[in-house]
């Protein structure tokens, strides 16, 4: 995706595990948050920054209310955020156990949709068929 290359280069981008935002440090030469290719158990701590990286990004990903979203970037100091439409709007995203049976919780009491018509909407600066890019810092 050519708009996250045009990003500043200070950014740090934060989108579900797999591609395209794995992608994004080779393609773009720009930080991601986490990625499925990150999270690999090197040891204790690096597996519980992982683990608490992938449940930060899970929860903004099926916001039930704004400040699940607002936490990624005051307290973690993520500036966009890439949602796949198809996985806000029909198809649930997966990713690896125990992780399948949180997204389910989250996406049961989701109001990411609503969100997106509502508080984040100044917040949006690239959709297309595909893809939403929220930047992070026009939130209130």
């Amino acid at each position: 995706m050519s708009v996250l290359g045009d990003l500043p280069t200070d950014v740090l981008i934060a989108g579900w595990f797999g591609r395209p935002i794995q992608d994004v440090p080779y393609l773009c030469a720009r930080s991601i948050f986490i990625s499925y290719e990150l999270h690999q158990l090197f040891h204790k701590n690096y597996a519980l920054e992982m683990r608490a990286r992938a449940l930060a990004l899970i929860d903004a990903y099926y916001a039930h209310e704004l400040s699940d979203i607002t936490i990624l970037r005051d307290r973690i100091g993520v500036t966009h955020l890439l949602l796949k439409r198809k996985h806000i709007n029909k198809k649930r995203a997966s990713y690896f156990a125990p992780y399948d049976r949180y997204i389910s919780k989250r996406v049961r009491g989701s109001r990411i949709r609503l969100l997106l018509k509502n508080e984040l909407l100044d917040a949006v600066i690239y959709e297309d068929e595909q893809y939403i890019l929220l930047d992070l810092s026009r939130l209130p």
